[in-house]
C-alpha cells in the first residue's frame, strides 16, 4: 500500500473497442485506475480498476460518472498514503496489508479530513459534496467486501422510495467519532423558485413561451429542457442521456 513520494495513485481513460452481438466493433473509452511513477511520466494499470468496470462500467453509466468515482477513490488511496508516510499509528497496519487491511476508520479519518480541509478561499466543503465523497467511500468497501478482499465488515442496506437498495454507510460509528460540515454550510439560496402560474391554461402557455426562447437563444439545450419539463427527468439525467437511450421505432 505504501507508496514512495515518486509514485502516486491517479487515473486514465483509454480507448477501447467493444465487439457487438452482430460483429461489428463499436469504439469505446474505459476508465482504469494506475500508479503513476511522477519522475517517468508513466501510469501502471492496477487491478483494482476492476472497481469501476463492476459497479459503473458494466451498468451502462456514463465515461464521466466512472470518472468521478475513480478519482475521488484515487484521492482516498493518496490520503492512506500520506498517513502511512506520516507514520500515523491508525494506518500503520496497511503499510503491509495494503487494501485487504482496510477498516471502517480509515474511511471515517478521510471523511472527517475532508470535513476539516479548506480551500484557498479558506471556506469549508459543504455538508452534500462530504455525504457524496461517503457515498463512494461506502461503495468501495461494499465492493471489497463482496470480492472477499477485506473481511468483518457487516453492511446494512434498504430499499428507498424508488425500490433501490441503499447500503448504509459504515463509518458513521459513534466509536470513530466522525465529524460532518454543517448541513447549511456552502449551500446558498439566490433564487426562489415560483410554480408556472396558478392557472393550467396560464402555466401552458409560459412552458410553451419558455421553450420557444430556449429554442431561439440556447438551441442546442432546448431539447433537455423539454424532457425535464414534460418527462419529469433531473438535469443529471439529461446532461448523461445518450441518443441510444430514446425510442425511435413508434
Amino acid at each position: 500500500m505504501l507508496l514512495s513520494d515518486r509514485y502516486r495513485w491517479t487515473t486514465k481513460d483509454v480507448p477501447i473497442e467493444n465487439v457487438l452481438n452482430n460483429g461489428h466493433i463499436e469504439d469505446d473509452r474505459a476508465v482504469i485506475i494506475c500508479v503513476e511513477d511522477k519522475m517517468k511520466g508513466i501510469k501502471f494499470p492496477h487491478p483494482i480498476t476492476h472497481f469501476i468496470k463492476q459497479i459503473y462500467a458494466h451498468k451502462g453509466t456514463s465515461i464521466n460518472t466512472q470518472k468521478n468515482a475513480a478519482r475521488e477513490i484515487c484521492k482516498f488511496l493518496n490520503f492512506i498514503n500520506k498517513q502511512i508516510s506520516s507514520n500515523e499509528e491508525e494506518f500503520m497496519m496497511l503499510k503491509e496489508e495494503g487494501i485487504p487491511g482496510l477498516q471502517p476508520i480509515h474511511g471515517a479519518r478521510y471523511i472527517t479530513f475532508l470535513t476539516n480541509e479548506r480551500d484557498k478561499d479558506n471556506k469549508q466543503k459543504d455538508y452534500k459534496y462530504v455525504k457524496n465523497i461517503e457515498r463512494y467511500l461506502t461503495i468501495f468497501y461494499k465492493y471489497l467486501s463482496d470480492m472477499d478482499i477485506i473481511e468483518d465488515i457487516e453492511f446494512v442496506d434498504h430499499v428507498d422510495k424508488l425500490d433501490r437498495i441503499i447500503v448504509e454507510t459504515p463509518f458513521d460509528d459513534p466509536k470513530f467519532g466522525i465529524q460532518y460540515p454543517k448541513r447549511n454550510d456552502g449551500e446558498k439560496i439566490k433564487y426562489k423558485l415560483k410554480d408556472f402560474g396558478n392557472e393550467t391554461e396560464k402555466r401552458d402557455q409560459m412552458i410553451v413561451e419558455f421553450l420557444r426562447v430556449a429554442e431561439v437563444t440556447c438551441p442546442e439545450i432546448a431539447f433537455g429542457i423539454g424532457l425535464q419539463i414534460f418527462g419529469g427527468l433531473r438535469k443529471g439525467e439529461v446532461v448523461n442521456i445518450m441518443s441510444s437511450s430514446l425510442p425511435t421505432n413508434f
